[in-house]
């Protein structure tokens, strides 16, 4: 599977979980194997440029931690010069954006799912963003608020035509919870709308489900969180 330049295999890759996805976790998965793309936790734009990459717990990293992907959240242009200059010092070898976080918090502070309410500010951007790296740029969304297929497709169509090389879709709406069983068909949706890899996530928790949501999305490959 290739992600912009980045080739990745297996296609299964680690999900960004707060609290959770740190060098710990990742280093301990290796010694397992099969993680195609490591992830970061979510990292705040505006607070990366200043954060000491060796004291803190979000940017700690063995040399074995590789590829790694960081993830971003961003809610304003003025903090993608910095924060993309950061990542770039850090060797990160992939940059996720984070459109799809429900937290109330994240919300509150503009980013996650609620720039999924603002298209045009989610292009301007991803626009930005793609100026400032020749890194592979992904973004992880959810379905949004509500089943709605027109918008839902602008989103992700818009977001390949503004330079995004994956998208990795968590198959739930907005407000569901991850008890809610997360509906693998409109993966194959987005698969259908974009031209670029698209990557499933939500429920993927047994060898079992794996197979169920792969013949049920045709996604390119497999985001695996809670169950890693």
């Amino acid at each position: 599977m290739k992600i912009g330049s980045l080739a990745i295999w297996p296609p299964l890759f680690l999900a960004p979980m707060a609290g959770l996805t740190h060098s710990a976790l990742r280093t301990t998965l290796l010694g397992y194997g099969g993680v195609g793309l490591l992830s970061t936790e979510m990292l705040s734009a505006a607070r990366l440029p200043v954060e000491n990459a060796q004291l803190s717990p979000y940017l700690l990293r063995t040399a074995e931690e590789s590829p790694l992907s960081y993830q971003l959240l961003l809610a304003e242009e003025q903090h993608v010069p910095a924060a993309f200059a950061a990542l770039h010092r850090l060797r990160a070898d992939a940059i996720d954006l984070n459109l799809g976080c429900p937290a109330p918090q994240v919300r509150r502070l503009g980013g996650g799912s609620r720039l999924m309410e603002e298209p045009e500010r989610v292009r301007r951007l991803v626009a930005c963003a793609r100026k400032k790296t020749t890194l592979p740029l992904t973004a992880k969304i959810r379905l949004g608020e509500t089943f709605d297929g027109d918008r839902l497709r602008n989103f992700c169509q818009m977001l390949a035509s503004e330079g995004v090389d994956m998208l990795t879709v968590h198959a739930r709406l907005r407000g569901e919870p991850f008890t809610r069983r997360p509906h693998w068909s409109w993966v194959a949706k987005v698969k259908n709308w974009v031209d670029i890899p698209v990557v499933a996530n939500g429920g993927i928790d047994s060898v079992a489900s794996a197979r169920a949501c792969l013949a049920q999305s045709g996604a390119d490959g497999l985001m695996i969180g809670r169950a890693a």
